[in-house]
């Protein structure tokens, strides 16, 4: 056990020559700890500066403190033969510096508490860069679910990560869609074949990189029992942790073809009533003086099919009695 704790020490004081890295030690029998220049160096203390248990956890950030304190306690009262733990170290100018600590129990061949060693590393850098990279992170999502447009997005393990304001209305009806696996979300709104076409699509383009778009898709939702319309594409993005995921954009069609679908079916209404009363259609454009005549017009007129209409075509077709008054309220129009 001897031999062991000289091979011990032996990598302790080798670690301590490594940049960064301070060890330290306090002995059970005398009750003193002892610090090293680095380590001083890391804490910010003197030369001359105290460097009891209490000195040391005095230099460790009030937040940090009391997790600090329990972990070196358990080392030492003999309840954890080791500890790991990350905090930060306030010196006496106020500057915060992140250290890694590690400690470990040394006994006797008796298996009797002889001391604690430890080594605490600067890991400053690292944390901010993890700060940084966890800020990055938070922007790139909160950019995604605020847009007011139609977006979702889908990480490396086909999971739906995000989904953006102007996409809610669309996964309304899917529980808790946020973390669940892609298949199973889209085979709860889309109905047979298009959802495993659609899984089929996103599972390509994650692997590949190969992005697609789409033609206007018009599809029953399995979730609504309603036909929806969609103009979509996705494409593979790199992820803040480094991983591919897949984006995808959309605009939904549905009013639009709702819209549309109205529309026709009015213009037909009126087609349908035109031929049962006899009724023509005529445009008059004011700012151009341009008119427009169907042929029921041009029939009711006596114009031929290719004449130009003008203004004049238009009151040299009115009976005379009533040109006047015709004109007059066309004028008041």
């Amino acid at each position: 056990r001897t031999a062991s704790l000289s091979a011990s020490e032996r990598r302790l004081l080798f670690a301590q020559q490594a940049p960064g890295l301070g060890a330290w030690e306090h002995a059970f029998a005398t009750g003193l700890s002892v610090w090293p220049p680095r380590t001083r160096a890391l804490l910010g203390a003197g030369a001359d500066d105290p460097s009891s248990l209490v000195d040391l956890l005095a230099r460790i950030h009030p937040e940090d403190r009391e997790r600090a304190a329990q972990a070196m306690d358990d080392v030492l009262g003999g309840r954890a033969e080791a500890y790991r733990l990350e905090c930060r170290a306030v010196r006496p100018d106020g500057a915060e510096r992140w250290l890694l600590g590690v400690g470990k129990l040394l006994r006797d061949e008796r298996g009797t508490p002889l001391r604690v060693v430890g080594l605490n590393m600067d890991i400053t850098e690292r944390r901010r860069r993890e700060e940084q990279s966890h800020r990055i992170q938070e922007t790139f999502y909160r950019i995604i679910k605020n847009a007011p447009f139609g977006v979702y997005l889908v990480d490396a393990d086909f999971c739906l990560r995000e989904i953006s304001l102007g996409a809610q209305k669309v996964f309304s009806g899917v529980r808790d869609a946020l973390g669940r696996d892609l298949a199973e979300v889209l085979r709860i709104l889309w109905t047979e074949p298009f959802a495993s076409e659609a899984i089929a699509r996103f599972r390509h383009t994650l692997a590949t990189g190969e992005p697609y778009v789409s033609p206007a898709t018009v599809e029953r939702r399995q979730d609504l029992d309603v036909v929806e319309a969609y103009d979509w594409r996705i494409e593979r993005v790199v992820l803040p942790d480094g991983r591919h995921g897949v984006v995808c954009y959309f605009y939904d069609l549905s009013d639009r073809q709702r819209w549309e679908a109205a529309l026709a079916e009015s213009e037909e209404r009126l087609r349908l009533a035109k031929e049962a009363g006899g009724l023509g259609i005529h445009d008059y454009d004011v700012a151009t003086g341009r008119i427009e005549w169907d042929a029921r017009v041009r029939e009711l007129w006596g114009v031929d099919a290719d004449a130009t209409i003008t203004y004049a075509t238009f009151l040299a077709g009115l009976h005379p009695a009533d040109r006047e008054s015709t004109e007059r309220a066309m004028q008041q129009a």
